[in-house]
Protein backbone atom coordinates (compact mmCIF):
# COMPACT_ATOMS: atom_id res chain seq x y z
CA UNK A 1 0.00 0.00 0.00
CA UNK A 2 1.49 3.37 -0.89
CA UNK A 3 0.69 6.40 1.15
CA UNK A 4 0.16 9.13 -0.98
CA UNK A 5 1.89 11.95 1.31
CA UNK A 6 0.49 14.79 -1.46
CA UNK A 7 -3.56 13.88 -0.66
CA UNK A 8 -2.89 13.34 3.19
CA UNK A 9 -1.57 17.46 3.16
CA UNK A 10 -4.21 18.50 0.89
CA UNK A 11 -6.98 17.06 3.18
CA UNK A 12 -5.07 18.64 5.95
CA UNK A 13 -5.27 21.82 5.04
CA UNK A 14 -8.94 21.55 3.71
CA UNK A 15 -9.78 20.66 7.34
CA UNK A 16 -7.99 23.82 8.58
CA UNK A 17 -9.47 26.02 6.03
CA UNK A 18 -12.66 24.52 6.56
CA UNK A 19 -12.32 26.10 10.59
CA UNK A 20 -11.43 22.96 12.03
CA UNK A 21 -9.62 23.38 15.35
CA UNK A 22 -5.99 22.19 15.49
CA UNK A 23 -6.75 20.66 19.21
CA UNK A 24 -2.79 19.70 20.16
CA UNK A 25 0.34 21.83 19.79
CA UNK A 26 3.98 21.32 20.44
CA UNK A 27 5.34 23.98 22.80
CA UNK A 28 9.08 24.43 23.71
CA UNK A 29 10.00 25.99 27.37
CA UNK A 30 12.25 29.11 27.12
CA UNK A 31 14.68 29.67 29.90
CA UNK A 32 12.20 33.14 30.68
CA UNK A 33 9.50 31.05 31.74
CA UNK A 34 7.70 31.70 28.35
CA UNK A 35 6.64 29.33 26.34
CA UNK A 36 6.81 29.02 22.15
CA UNK A 37 4.31 27.00 20.06
CA UNK A 38 6.67 24.82 17.65
CA UNK A 39 3.62 23.85 16.18
CA UNK A 40 -0.39 22.84 16.24
CA UNK A 41 -1.63 19.51 14.98
CA UNK A 42 -5.63 18.06 14.60
CA UNK A 43 -3.94 14.48 16.10
CA UNK A 44 -2.65 13.63 19.03
CA UNK A 45 -0.66 10.91 17.42
CA UNK A 46 1.02 14.12 14.64
CA UNK A 47 1.81 16.06 17.51
CA UNK A 48 3.45 13.25 19.35
CA UNK A 49 5.31 12.68 16.43
CA UNK A 50 6.42 15.79 15.74
CA UNK A 51 7.57 15.85 19.48
CA UNK A 52 10.19 12.73 19.21
CA UNK A 53 11.43 14.61 15.80
CA UNK A 54 12.13 17.78 18.35
CA UNK A 55 13.69 15.98 20.81
CA UNK A 56 16.02 14.06 18.56
CA UNK A 57 16.96 16.86 16.93
CA UNK A 58 17.12 19.41 19.82
CA UNK A 59 17.87 17.24 22.84
CA UNK A 60 18.95 19.87 24.68
CA UNK A 61 15.71 21.81 24.71
CA UNK A 62 12.31 21.21 26.79
CA UNK A 63 9.26 20.28 24.79
CA UNK A 64 5.94 19.65 26.01
CA UNK A 65 2.65 18.43 24.28
CA UNK A 66 -0.40 19.82 25.14
CA UNK A 67 -3.89 19.68 24.28
CA UNK A 68 -5.11 23.76 23.18
CA UNK A 69 -8.82 24.39 24.54
CA UNK A 70 -9.77 27.66 22.16
CA UNK A 71 -11.20 30.18 24.23
CA UNK A 72 -14.68 31.20 22.95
Amino acid sequence: MNFDFHRFERQRFTDFSKGRAADWCVIRQLPTLQSLIVGRFTSRIEAETHYSFMKRLYPNYFFEVMFDVPLE
